[in-house]
């Protein structure tokens, strides 16, 4: 850390492609990997030897801010800033586990903190303009996610978003949801990312709003705002399911596994919400349009798996609406499915 901040790499139009910056990265994920494995439930406050690295690198973070130019500078800031994210993010975790009693590392944390999470949502799309909050006069605004930001990087920062919505404050876990479901919206349907969005985002639904206990319950560290920008993403979902088709068989599992969780096991919805999704699930069989007729959906496009999780969905609502029955039904008698769905079906919907 003491040459990263007596360097010169990091100032202003002195960032280049060379082995220096290599290093760098080479040298911070050797200590990411050291830290995470001595402290993967978060760091102590009294753990002098990050504090003291976080304090000289954040000097300079985040690393190469605004910074355009050579397609390899740009990967390795990238990837040296979500390091980062993951120390502060460490020891952040600590902090709400132990009492800080020194009230200048508190005030150096939540200020890491804040500035970590800025820098997070601006990754996923976001631009925070002042203090990183949702309302209280907090202005933000979309912004071009980097083309460099790949899979493989969103693969690692995930975790560290995790990490960091289990460390901090409501305001600011909502703000990072908030940055993965904006994410999740605008990734491509064949994006392997939008697989991985969807679970992420089901993982928060059960932890938070269970209606029985379950491995991954957590503390709530969610607002009700929060449970509204979920809830209006979960809406969503069987238009989702229906885009997908067979595009993205991943995809689609997650997003059918997502809707089979909320209907089955969760608090999340109302019934109102409910009725509405009833509304949208009806569609994958098949909808009659005026002055067209029946167009049928993609229900037979789908895997017996999917197929199967469709309508153990429809099992689970509470009253499954006269349309979607129909639908069904009209669905099975054009496009007759597998002799095991159709078995299935008639079993779990008691026709």
């Amino acid at each position: 850390a003491t040459w990263m901040e007596a360097s010169t790499m990091f100032g202003a139009g002195q960032i280049v492609a060379e082995k220096s910056l290599e290093l760098c990265v080479f040298v911070v994920r050797i200590l990411q990997i050291l830290w995470r494995s001595a402290y993967s439930d978060g760091v102590p406050p009294d753990e002098m030897g990050l504090i003291g690295f976080l304090r000289q690198s954040m000097v300079y973070f985040p690393f190469g801010d605004g910074y355009e130019g050579h397609a390899e500078v740009e990967e390795a800031l990238l990837s040296l800033n979500i390091k980062i994210y993951e120390l502060i993010a460490l020891v952040q975790l600590g902090a709400s586990k132990h009492n800080v009693t020194s009230p200048v590392l508190e005030t150096e944390m939540s200020k890491w903190t804040k500035r970590a999470i800025k820098a997070m949502v601006q990754t996923l799309g976001i631009s925070i303009k002042g203090q990183p909050k949702i309302g209280s006069g907090t202005q933000a605004q979309q912004v071009a996610v980097s083309m460099h930001f790949r899979h493989e990087h969103f693969v690692v920062l995930l975790p560290v978003v995790w990490q960091m919505m289990c460390g901090t404050d409501k305001k600011d876990a909502e703000l990072l949801l908030a940055a993965v479901i904006h994410y999740t919206n605008d990734c491509p349907l064949a994006s392997a990312s939008k697989a991985l969005c969807t679970q992420f985002l089901t993982k928060v639904i059960e932890t938070q709003w269970s209606r029985s206990p379950v491995s991954l319950k957590m503390p709530d560290f969610l607002t009700q705002e929060a449970k509204g920008l979920l809830a209006k993403w979960a809406a969503g979902l069987p238009k989702l399911l229906w885009q997908l088709r067979s595009q993205n068989i991943d995809t689609s599992m997650a997003v059918s596994e997502a809707l089979r969780l909320i209907h089955q096991r969760t608090q999340l919805l109302d019934s109102t919400a409910r009725a509405g999704l009833q509304a949208g699930l009806a569609t994958l069989f098949c909808v009659n349009v005026p002055e067209r007729g029946i167009v049928y959906g993609p229900f037979k496009q789908y895997p017996p798996d999917i197929q199967r999780t469709v309508l153990e969905i429809v099992s689970y609502s509470t009253v499954p609406s006269k349309t979607l029955l129909q639908a069904i039904q009209v669905c099975f008698a054009e496009n007759p499915p597998a002799d095991q769905i159709r078995v299935f079906a008639e079993e779990i919907l008691g026709w």
